[in-house]
């Protein structure tokens, strides 16, 4: 049970660094890199998922819509 609990922990972990940046909108995306994110597995899910957008500038922000 707990190797499907896992990736949950980290998908929100991913997700709560973009929050805490302020990165929910375009204009304030910022690198994940700067945030300590790894551009893993699991987030080239969520970018597949639209739940992290890419910017023109290869920036990200959470789309809230989709959490």
């Amino acid at each position: 049970m707990t190797g499907g609990i896992v990736p949950i922990i980290r998908r929100k972990k991913i997700i709560h660094k973009f929050l805490n940046a302020g990165a929910i909108n375009e204009e304030n995306a910022v690198n994940p890199a700067d945030i300590q994110i790894k551009q893993s597995f699991l987030f080239s899910r969520l970018e597949s998922k639209k739940i992290l957008v890419k910017t023109k500038n290869n920036n990200y922000y959470v789309d809230k819509a989709k959490i």
